[in-house]
């Protein structure tokens, strides 16, 4: 008698170990770690700095390509503006927006805002849903429809 009663507590620990162990693996996915990801925007910003002194023609580049870009987007606000007030959006929701035409792969990745910046620009960050990964971070200007782009590599 005093077998089965260990064997049937030693079963029950590895069961509650077992369902604990997948309850965290859970948890852990869906809650993002923002202190790296606070980490990640610092160093993208120092990187940047040096970046834009080496790569001019990059950004020159980048600069041609936010102007196309922000045509569209006035446009695009213009007819916004039309809509009823039960429409408008959040200032995230529109950074999003503006994040989604540009990133031209909408499939298998999620677009989260994060915040602002120290300028007051709202940080959307595109993401890989099951790593949770950061694929590229934009920092949008909605007041004019602007936006700067930095692609993990």
């Amino acid at each position: 008698m005093k077998k089965t009663m260990w064997i049937i507590i030693i079963a029950l620990i590895i069961l509650a170990g077992v369902i604990c162990a997948v309850v965290y693996d859970k948890v852990k996915k869906a809650v993002p770690n923002t202190t790296e990801n606070t980490d990640n925007i610092n160093s993208m910003q120092e990187n940047n700095n040096l970046t834009n002194i080496v790569d001019d023609n990059t950004l020159q580049n980048e600069v041609v390509q936010n102007e196309i870009i922000e045509n569209e987007i006035t446009s695009n606000k213009q007819e916004e503006n039309k809509a009823p007030e039960s429409d408008k959006k959040t200032e995230e929701e529109k950074a999003i927006e503006i994040v989604k035409k540009d990133y031209k792969q909408s499939g298998n990745v999620e677009f989260s805002s994060e915040g602002t910046d120290s300028e007051g620009n709202n940080i959307v960050v595109v993401r890989d849903p099951e790593t949770t990964q950061a694929l590229a971070f934009y920092y949008v200007n909605i007041s004019n429809s602007t936006f700067t782009k930095k692609e993990m590599n």
